[in-house]
């Protein structure tokens, strides 16, 4: 879908969602497709998607069932090939290569694809002392697949990168163009030398390389890998004329592409700004020097993933800090820009895991529709976090005023206090007829959107409110 530092213990381990085979010793689950549930540890890009890819030398994530009989520990150096009885052989080309182990679990292990594992399709075994060696998966190898390292653990959203300084970039830490920052992650390429203990970093540059940054080719300093078996960074120059606090970045190896991140840069000073959506650097200061950041929406939409047809959403929520850094806190990518989410057939696949409290403005909200829409006025149930209508129909032009009205519940009335800033707004539609087209990935449907042509924002000290 497209959307116009370092210790042992920060990688990011998370769970994928696949199709387990019938239980047995050592046998590795399949993905929807009937492909090896094997990703990298950082991307999470699943099999059958265009830019999947596992690379020589890079930390995978594999899953399964029966892959041991206990939960081991996250492993430092020197990393075992068996670890509490379990043991990951790659055969390609009838050269076999031991995985190397950074954890392992009864359903999913984390491990490094040595550098001398050949490059090409072959097959992947996971072996249990004492309960013996599942059926082989197969898995094909490629030179370099770079998985970007994102703050969610998902592969989407803001990218973890530093500055020269060794800080995170955040909302108010935002890059300038010009600067260098870090990104990282794994995939870059192979590497000689005995991969399980402390690395020697080393700067591949007979691997081409591109990082874009809002949407611009930047300037690379290093690409490769870090103290740490497995992991890579990449030191990147910011381009000029770039700006927002959610501009893209992406790595391109040969004909594979990255995750997209995003980081947030600044034309000046060091926090971000969102002109777009109405926030200025001193509002977005101010925000994120609360502990607690409410926020509300509402939208009407042509139509939202997973369903068909029109929509009527509102939606208030509760974030610690810095949960809201770790989001798109205030759009998806920033204005000017675009991004990819890797899925099939409209399936958002992992989500995201950082989910804030949902606050309720009431049992049900009224929204009034325009009356040469044929949509009729609403009253939407608060449901599982949120007021949500799909499935909506329209009979005329749905250009005009919508306005969503909420009672008010007791976590609505908590955050808002006497002052209720939000009860009632107004939402103004203009060229709602006028589609475009995002580009489909491979299975998917072409996906049309509302030409938006009018937002209006406000910022209050508890509540931040986007429709």
């Amino acid at each position: 879908m497209v959307i116009c530092h370092s210790t042992f213990r920060s990688l990011a381990f998370v769970g994928l969602v696949a199709a387990i085979a019938p239980a047995q010793a050592g046998q590795i689950g399949r993905t929807l497709n009937n492909s090896a549930a094997i990703v990298n540890n950082y991307s999470m890009i699943t099999p059958g998607m265009p830019s999947y890819g596992i690379a020589q030398g890079s930390i995978v994530q594999i899953y399964g069932t029966g892959l041991m009989l206990a939960t081991s520990p996250l492993q430092n150096v020197p990393l075992p090939t068996t670890l509490n009885g379990t043991t990951v052989n790659i055969t390609i080309n009838g050269t076999t290569t031991h995985a190397i182990l950074y954890y392992v679990s009864p359903t999913q292990i984390d491990a490094i694809i040595p550098s001398a594992t050949p490059v090409g399709t072959g097959q992947i075994t996971v072996t249990v002392q004492g309960a013996g060696t599942g059926a082989p998966a197969p898995i094909t190898m490629v030179q370099s697949a770079f998985g970007m390292l994102t703050l969610n653990g998902v592969g989407n959203g803001p990218a973890v990168a530093f500055d020269v300084n060794s800080n995170y970039l955040g909302l108010t830490n935002a890059a300038n163009p010009g600067d260098f920052i870090t990104l990282w992650g794994s995939g870059v390429g192979p590497v000689t030398g005995d991969e399980t203990i402390a690395q020697t970093p080393m700067n591949l540059t007979n691997i081409p390389i591109e990082v874009d940054i809002g949407g611009k080719p930047s300037m690379i300093q290093y690409a490769g890998r870090s103290l740490y078996p497995g992991v890579d960074q990449i030191n990147v120059q910011v381009p000029p004329g770039v700006s927002g606090c959610h501009t893209s970045v992406v790595v391109r190896l040969g004909d594979i592409v990255s995750n997209f991140g995003t980081i947030p840069v600044a034309s000046g000073g060091r926090v971000c700004a969102e002109p777009d959506v109405g926030l200025t650097a001193g509002q977005i200061q101010t925000l994120m020097s609360q502990p607690v950041v409410n926020t509300g929406a509402v939208e009407f939409a042509t139509s939202l993933p997973l369903t068909s047809g029109l929509a009527a959403v509102a939606a208030f929520k509760r974030f610690t800090n810095a949960q809201f850094a770790a989001v798109h806190p205030f759009t998806t990518v920033s204005f000017n820009d675009c991004t990819v989410y890797n899925y099939r057939d409209r399936s958002l696949g992992l989500g995201n895991p950082i989910q804030p409290v949902p606050l309720d403005a009431g049992p049900s909200i009224s929204v009034s529709t325009p009356s040469g829409s044929g949509v009729g006025n609403l009253s939407i149930p608060f449901q599982n976090g949120a007021y949500t209508d799909t499935g909506l129909t329209s009979s005329g032009s749905l250009k005009g005023t919508y306005t969503f009205t909420a009672p008010g519940g007791s976590r609505y009335r908590t955050f808002l206090g006497a002052n209720r800033l939000a009860r009632r707004r107004r939402l103004q539609i203009f060229d709602a007829q006028q589609p475009y087209q995002r580009d489909p990935l491979p299975g998917t449907a072409p996906h049309l959107e509302p030409t938006q042509q009018h937002r209006s924002e406000l910022i209050h000290p508890d509540l931040w409110i986007l429709f």
